[in-house]
């Protein structure tokens, strides 16, 4: 599976760094330029080590269409939030558009629908996310599986849960579970 990085703002490491080295160079300039260096590459790897990462388990061949089903009272706006939200961490999916539409065709292709509760537990899950895919060639652990449609099921009633929305937009950018807050397997 193929892992991506959930990193610090550049901003952010920027500043803590730009602070430690003056501190140092504060010192002396001879063995605080090594320090630094010393310094940067132990803040570096370890604002790497304790970042939880994002599990990719499909990606998209194409470039999907998000529709959303008239079942559903979900708004382009918050559509466009959760894909925004994913961006921001690197995740990147050529969204084509974004749209109400008045029918969902189950059967179409390069598209992620959104629709209300229609056929899972809701005693057991929040809300659920279909990802129908293919592959090429032989199955093994190097395959990698292209994403031929998606259907998020999101009860209208847990729409106003951002939490939720953005872990089944996650599934739809083709993210897995993982140690990422929104990623988790519960949310």
């Amino acid at each position: 599976m193929n892992k991506v990085g959930w990193r610090l703002p550049q901003m952010v490491q920027s500043n803590c760094l730009k602070s430690i080295r003056e501190d140092i160079l504060k010192e002396d300039n001879e063995i605080g330029e090594e320090m630094f260096s010393l310094v940067a590459f132990i803040f570096i790897t370890s604002v790497a080590a304790v970042q939880p990462e994002l599990t990719r388990r499909w990606v998209w061949e194409t470039k999907p269409t998000v529709e959303i089903c008239p079942d559903s009272k979900m708004s382009i706006e918050q559509a466009f939030e959760a894909i925004e939200y994913w961006t921001e961490q690197d995740v990147h999916v050529p969204i084509q558009r974004v749209r109400k539409v008045e029918y969902c065709d189950p059967a179409k292709l390069n598209v992620i629908q959104v629709h209300d509760h229609i056929d899972f537990d809701r005693d057991r899950f929040h809300a659920i996310t279909k990802v129908k895919w293919y592959y090429y060639g032989t199955q093994n652990s190097n395959t990698i599986y292209y994403i031929d449609r998606v259907r998020i099921q999101i009860p209208n009633d847990t729409l106003w849960n951002s939490p939720i929305v953005l872990h089944e937009f996650g599934h739809s950018m083709g993210l897995g579970h993982s140690d990422h807050p929104v990623m988790k397997t519960t949310h």
